[in-house]
């Protein structure tokens, strides 16, 4: 599970602690749709738990894709010519699109308790609701995070990793850059009380020197 956004990358599974069956968002790239798949007929040990649960299908799973310089990810279906999770201003959540835009942008945001909301360009968050006859979809017009809008999200140890690579090389990075910017001062200093002779006007003012102790002698 992801403990910042930035860990958010990669392939993921996205789940939805829904009563009475738990489920995972896919996208049927034959009917070219997102299926809100209940997990509980896959047949999983009644043991298992839910944070247990590994994709069973490439349906299932969706690649995070961050947006350079910006808190927000685009989601790509796993399957299929590759769309984007997307959201107009309406709050219609679909997968059509091979573009990304504005609408195909969604800020994660994970909760204290470990779980994950997405907020999309209109400031309101992904949620699943309930349709005439029990079926679910998703939305994106819900304006705050309930149960409805709190998902599960897993993705690969290996990009969790990576994210703290890209921390500490940061970090080293500014640990450079301040050691840096001290030798620069450093040498400024020194180049005063040293009388280091490097521009022009220095060389005058060094010239006149010379010449007033020459001239005094």
């Amino acid at each position: 599970m992801p403990e910042s956004p930035a860990e958010i990358r990669g392939p993921t599974f996205i789940m939805h602690p829904s009563d009475p069956s738990p489920i995972s968002v896919n996208f049927d790239s034959t009917r070219k749709k997102i299926i809100l798949h209940p997990l509980d007929k896959e047949g999983i040990s009644e043991s298992t738990t839910l944070l247990d649960r590994e994709p069973t299908e490439v349906a299932q799973v969706w690649v995070t894709t961050r947006v350079a310089g910006s808190p927000t990810i685009n989601l790509r279906t796993g399957t299929g010519e590759g769309k984007f999770l997307s959201c107009d201003k309406h709050g219609i959540v679909s997968a059509n699109r091979e573009a990304r835009g504005p609408e195909e942008e969604w800020t994660p945001v994970v909760l204290p308790d470990g779980m994950v909301a997405f907020m999309n360009v209109y400031e309101n968050y992904l949620s699943v609701d309930e349709v005439a006859g029990g079926a679910l979809q998703l939305r994106g017009d819900s304006e705050e995070v309930g149960f409805r809008e709190r998902f599960w999200v897993k993705i690969q140890s290996k990009y969790k990793k990576e994210v703290h690579e890209e921390k500490k090389k940061r970090e080293a990075g500014t640990e450079m850059t301040v050691i840096d910017e001290a030798s620069v001062n450093h040498m400024h200093q020194a180049w005063g009380a040293g009388r280091s002779v490097t521009s022009t006007e220095d060389k005058k003012e060094v010239r006149q020197d010379i010449f007033m102790h020459q001239s005094e002698g």
